[in-house]
């Protein structure tokens, strides 16, 4: 396969994972107070005017709060996600939908994913929601350290929609993307923090400042922690990621990338720790 083919190819699935996005919001309406986005779509969703075109991403990431969660009604989430064509996946918390986008079979990946602290009995969480949720560590500073975006575009049944939801916030982001680091070994988390660091309004001054208040949670200081790891030289494992996820054969800008996002994430550990 042609490399302009497999560039189309990702585009078309990236556009059906947007349209799936928001189909699970528009189903799961009762419940926007309590989910949140997080994952690949953040930065996409956060960041939305930059001169980087951020890769894209082929699964959607919610996280359920349960401290926030009351039960709407009769159904669960999973009721109503398998009512509409969604399965479940091999793994707890994880489901899947089959789309067809221009004549191309697309299966989209749809985590839930909860905090380590259980605010809510796992018990009385599963029968609300339906869904063994995915443990996630720093998922509950998504709960804190969120804002209000709105979410727009078409539906797989091409009708638009648009809704205000919440969407984790840059610190949050970062935080759960560093411990995914030292988890699944994807280079894509790498990325995700790499671009943040360089399209975030305010840069790395401003991410620094929002970190300041949750330095002392013990999630945070791990993340901190691993990113001192992760990119403590230009050749180590954040840096050789972030050029591997942009997919460049141009050696001279993956070496610029490795040494950019280095220096970017050594900037913001030294200006969290003198600042």
């Amino acid at each position: 396969m042609e490399e302009k083919e497999i560039i189309d190819h990702k585009n078309i699935a990236i556009t059906g994972v947007h349209q799936v996005l928001l189909e699970v919001f528009k189903l799961l309406e009762d419940f926007h107070e309590s989910l949140i986005l997080v994952g690949g779509w953040v930065p996409i969703m956060i960041i939305p005017e930059v001169e980087d075109k951020h890769v894209g991403t082929l699964d959607v990431d919610l996280a359920i709060n349960d401290k926030s969660l009351d039960e709407t009604g009769s159904e669960t989430i999973e009721d109503i996600l398998l009512a509409n064509d969604y399965q479940h996946g091999t793994e707890p918390g994880r489901y899947f939908k089959k789309i067809e986008i221009d004549g191309k079979s697309i299966v989209v990946p749809v985590d839930f994913l909860t905090s380590e602290q259980r605010y809510i009995p796992k018990n009385e969480f599963y029968d609300i929601t339906g869904i063994d949720a995915i443990t996630s560590p720093g998922c509950e500073l998504s709960f804190e350290v969120n804002e209000k975006i709105t979410l727009k575009g078409n539906l797989l049944d091409g009708s638009p929609y648009s809704a205000v939801i919440k969407s984790a916030g840059v610190v949050a982001l970062i935080v759960m993307k560093a411990h995914a680091m030292n988890i699944r070994k994807k280079s894509k988390d790498a990325y995700d923090i790499w671009f943040c660091l360089a399209n975030y309004p305010g840069n790395i001054e401003k991410i620094a400042k929002d970190f300041k208040p949750h330095i002392g949670k013990s999630s945070v200081k791990t993340a901190l922690d691993l990113l001192s790891n992760y990119f403590k030289s230009v050749d180590d494992k954040g840096p050789t990621d972030v050029a591997m996820e942009d997919g460049s054969t141009d050696s001279g800008y993956r070496m610029f990338l490795q040494q950019d996002s280095f220096q970017r994430v050594q900037a913001l550990l030294n200006r969290i720790e003198f600042d």
